[in-house]
């Protein structure tokens, strides 16, 4: 009974995934349009005219605290840890390594700038917080106040944008995004009215992914538990 409420639990997060990804598909391309929104044409925008890009310094993995008061993104745990958006952060340094390195401000996107393949380059999390929290080397920041940057996180993380940031990585052993890179990338983009509920529909759909991510670890947890009471005969089957 454990097992096919695992199994089921497990086909319901696929399928909220796919639901979820179809949805990105039609929402940020404009083939699916809010009606309200329908009459309003998508203009073009380049990442330069929209914003300023910074770069992340410091942070070294040998600066990172389990605990602190200064919360840390380093460029490695936006392929890991931060899926669009930077949140449950278990990174922290000092205060003296903050002073060396990027504040980040409420709205920020950062960017991973290295990798060691093109398909890391350019993935991106958004830091909706307040500070303070601060971005390592290896980083690039985005920096606006005109767009939603929500619906920019997931815009830049997927189909057109994201290809093409995967394609202007460049090297051989290590890849790199530079600021030019990122700020010659242009796009066709809503009014932020639109944008604002693009974000609220997919966001909606992150957290109900993440509501039954939890139930499927909290199944594993029980039959995790069920099964040391009977292999060590805590609990006896009577039969």
């Amino acid at each position: 009974a454990c097992d096919e409420a695992i199994e089921a639990q497990e086909r319901l997060i696929a399928l909220k995934q796919q639901r979820k990804k179809g949805l990105m598909q039609q929402l940020l391309t404009g083939k699916t349009r809010f009606p309200q929104f329908a009459g309003n044409p998508w203009r073009e925008v380049r990442v330069g005219e929209i914003g300023e890009i910074l770069k992340g310094k410091g942070i070294s993995k040998a600066d990172c605290l389990s605990v602190g008061e200064f919360r840390a993104i380093r460029y490695a745990q936006i392929y890991t840890k931060h899926n669009t958006v930077a949140r449950n952060f278990d990174t922290f340094i000092t205060e003296k390594t903050a002073t060396q390195s990027l504040l980040l401000h409420a709205e920020d996107i950062v960017f991973t700038s290295s990798g060691e393949t093109a398909e890391e380059i350019g993935k991106s999390a958004v830091y909706l917080d307040e500070p303070p929290c601060y971005a390592s080397g290896d980083t690039l920041v985005l920096r606006q106040t005109n767009e939603n940057s929500l619906f920019l996180a997931y815009f830049l993380n997927t189909g057109a944008a994201r290809s093409e940031l995967n394609r202007r990585g460049q090297g051989n052993s290590v890849v790199h995004l530079y600021k030019r890179d990122l700020e010659s990338l242009s796009f066709k983009i809503p009014t932020r009215d639109e944008q604002a509920a693009i974000a609220t529909v997919l966001s909606a759909a992150d957290e109900e992914i993440t509501l039954q991510q939890t139930k499927l670890e909290q199944l594993k947890q029980q039959k995790k538990g069920l099964m040391q009471q009977l292999l060590t005969g805590k609990v006896r089957v009577k039969i």
